[in-house]
């Protein structure tokens, strides 16, 4: 007899997701790839095949093509040229952008692990900003490699810096391609070492200081602070720094509570 072949769970699981995309939408598999079927009340059914293994592993990514096809698809275009549009066959300069950027700030202030204002125009506006400019300029790069290598090459293979610019846009590039449905071509590379790179190893890791001996030259540091706003925010970190000896990166995780018993507030 024949051996009847069971759906693994995960198979179960992506036929349904992409069945709630859209009535009459479903995928087979067809000579080891995904095949999208799209079932017309009045035309019949068309399909196209994807290039996308019929696996576990590839049902992320093939997810996330076929929500970017239904996007463009239930924009008016026809199966086939939403899936060109899908798989970026289209100018880099026609997507927008900036008001992807806007969307991306949104999230990351306002959802799921949010940052501060503070982290956001650090570690993300800097480099956000620049691919921007450059996408919507008049010579844009035409993949996300290229992009992540004009926006971080300022900076020394491997220093924190190029790494952190580095990540920041790839989490950006994702946001488009997930949230504001642009082709996942330009879905950031997967592998950011290669764009990072090392650092030098004739070059000195660490830059020697001399260090305060006293309490005294702390407190005549202090003095030298202008009076203005920003002088006193350096005053107060400098003085949290010495107090509390915390290193920089920590003020952006301090903060004040209160005791439960006594009331107390304590850093």
């Amino acid at each position: 007899m024949p051996v009847v072949r069971r759906n693994e769970p995960w198979e179960v699981m992506f036929r349904e997701e992409v069945s709630g995309l859209a009535s009459g939408w479903t995928v087979r598999e067809h000579r080891g790839k995904v095949k999208l079927v799209v079932r017309h009340p009045a035309q019949g059914m068309e399909s196209i095949t994807l290039p996308f293994p019929w696996a576990k592993a590839s049902m992320g990514d093939a997810y996330t093509r076929l929500r970017n096809i239904y996007v463009h698809w239930s924009e008016g275009h026809g199966l086939r040229a939403a899936v060109e549009l899908a798989e970026g066959k289209a100018p880099s300069t026609l997507l927008n952008w900036s008001k992807a950027a806007v969307g991306f700030q949104e999230q990351k202030r306002h959802h799921g692990n949010h940052i501060k204002e503070a982290t956001w125009l650090h570690a993300y506006e800097p480099v956000v900003s620049m691919a921007v400019e450059l996408l919507s300029g008049a010579r844009p790069p035409s993949n996300p490699a290229d992009l992540l290598d004009v926006c971080i090459r300022d900076w020394p293979s491997g220093s924190r810096m190029r790494q952190i610019r580095a990540q920041s846009l790839a989490q950006f590039l994702r946001h488009c391609v997930q949230r504001e449905h642009f082709p996942d071509l330009w879905l950031p590379p997967p592998e950011l070492k290669l764009h990072v790179g090392r650092r030098d190893a004739s070059v000195t890791r660490r830059q020697k200081g001399d260090a305060f001996s006293s309490d005294q030259q702390i407190v005549n540091l202090l003095s030298t602070l202008p009076r203005e706003p920003s002088g006193k925010r350096w005053h107060d970190a400098l003085q949290i720094l010495a107090e509390l000896g915390l290193r920089p990166i920590e003020l952006l995780h301090l903060s004040v509570r209160l005791d439960e018993q006594s009331g107390e507030p304590y850093w």
